[in-house]
């Protein structure tokens, strides 16, 4: 049989030592665990760290010891795009803008292989809230730099595919961006991915059942993409596309680990991650209870790199993409299917 140390299948070890039970001959058996020493935690040297509450609350620093992540490992994030910024300098592979309305787009073209995020606007004041980079730090933003931030899965990388802008954006975008991610379309300008990303973030909803999205997610899902999104932040029903079976919902709590009134919750969710709570500063810290990442400053121009705490379900879903990412990074050969076991 194969050893344990190169395949680290816990439930394949199992069910060869119930077969060799069965023989009569043999009194016993069980797995040669692999035994790992127990290193310190690891604590990154980036600034804004100390206030990463949602890092240590889902024991970051215990797996850090083991790994941050592997860079050949890619997470799509299907959002509003990104923008350059320290936090995410050598962390991003080439994606792209699947935004078909050049006034949604706001870039004044259509589809194009530029995914960056020209500002939504979607902030009562005007300001944008740079939501795709926020979302793709907490994946993997860069640790150890000296600077901002670090994400969940530092060592990994992040694909941005753009397919929300002002407004939002249209579904079929969406799907088509999923459908890229999963290597199942090709762009007009023929750019395709030559494998399925293995993990795609999908920090967005829509509150009714879009059949071109329910057949995207669908065919990503059938192909061993682990799709992973947000129930919604309007405290009710579950929301698509979460609530497909193909996608992995993933709802919202605060620091406490406790549930949070905007998040949504129904039978459909898989489990919850830190959303974050900007009401609350449960630790007596002097900061909110939200979740910390990279944005832009735009109420300077030009807008310069920032860190900003949001809350949401779209801050929850990025943890569980990254800690899949992680596991991903210590075993390539685990599947969608044991990435939703574990």
């Amino acid at each position: 049989p194969e050893p344990l140390a190169s395949e680290g299948r816990a439930a394949r070890a199992a069910g060869w030592c119930e077969r060799l039970e069965a023989d009569e001959a043999v009194r016993a058996a069980e797995p040669d665990w692999l035994v790992r020493p127990q290193a310190e935690p690891v604590e990154p040297n980036d600034p804004e760290y100390a206030r990463q509450w949602n890092l240590r609350v889902v024991g970051a620093p215990g797996a850090w010891s083991v790994t941050m992540g592997d860079p050949s490992i890619v997470v799509g994030v299907v959002d509003t795009g990104i923008v350059e910024h320290p936090d995410l300098e050598g962390q991003v592979e080439p994606g792209y803008d699947f935004i078909s309305d050049a006034g949604i787009a706001g870039d004044g073209t259509g589809r194009d292989p530029d995914p960056t995020d020209e500002g939504a606007a979607d902030r009562p004041s005007g300001r944008s809230s740079w939501h795709g980079t926020h979302v793709a730090a907490i994946v993997a933003g860069r640790a150890n730099d000296g600077h901002g931030i670090t994400g969940l899965a530092p060592g990994c990388r992040v694909m941005p595919l753009r397919a929300v802008g002002r407004g939002g954006g249209f579904a079929s975008d969406v799907a088509d961006a999923i459908l890229f991610g999963a290597g199942l379309f090709t762009t007009e300008d023929g750019r395709r991915l030559p494998a399925a990303l293995p993990i795609m973030n999908l920090s967005f909803a829509v509150d009714q059942d879009v059949e071109e999205l329910r057949l995207a997610c669908e065919r990503a899902a059938n192909v061993g993409t682990l799709l992973v999104g947000t129930t919604g932040n309007t405290g009710g029903r579950v929301l698509y596309p979460a609530a497909y079976d193909s996608v992995l919902a993933v709802a919202a709590v605060d620091r406490r680990l406790e549930t949070t009134a905007y998040s949504n919750f129904g039978p459909e969710t898989a489990l919850s991650a830190p959303g974050g709570l900007k009401t609350e500063d449960a630790a007596s810290v002097g900061w909110p209870d939200s979740v910390p990442s990279a944005v832009l400053d735009d109420t300077v121009h030009p807008a310069v790199p920032a860190t900003e705490y949001l809350e949401g379900t779209s801050q929850a879903a990025p943890h569980v993409a990254a800690a899949a990412a992680l596991l991903l990074s210590l075993d390539p050969s685990l599947s969608r299917a044991d990435l939703i076991t574990y």
